[in-house]
């Protein structure tokens, strides 16, 4: 287990809380050449989730720069390896300044709301 792997993996945005979880499972199982061996049945049952489940929150980190996936075969069966893209995922993206704009308003809900006195209260 990798704790600089996982701590990588919290930091990301994935977009979907399902594709965090299995980031963070497979980040989980890594090892210091950020490369890790879960099986697809196994992620499904740590992560709660079925298995076609997995496949397409895989399917969508690959899809995003977080995984590279390698196909491994041993002549009866194919397994992947899923290795950890931590250089090409933390790349900086661009953002829109009107983003930023909603942050920085000054509009506060609570104007033109006056508070009505409660008249059940005994101040004591």
């Amino acid at each position: 287990m990798s704790f600089d792997a996982i701590a990588w993996a919290v930091k990301q945005k994935t977009g979907d809380a399902g594709s965090k979880l299995v980031l963070l499972m497979v980040a989980n199982y890594s090892d210091d050449e950020n490369r890790s061996y879960p099986s697809q049945d196994h992620l499904a049952l740590i992560c709660h989730m079925s298995r076609r489940t997995v496949v397409r929150h895989i399917k969508t980190l690959h899809k995003k720069n977080f995984i590279i996936i390698h196909k491994i075969s041993n002549g009866l069966k194919i397994n992947n390896r899923y290795v950890l893209n931590r250089e090409l995922a933390n790349v900086p993206k661009t953002t829109n300044p009107s983003d930023k704009m909603a942050q920085y308003t000054n509009i506060n809900p609570f104007d033109g709301f006056k508070r009505k006195k409660n008249k059940n209260f005994i101040a004591g």
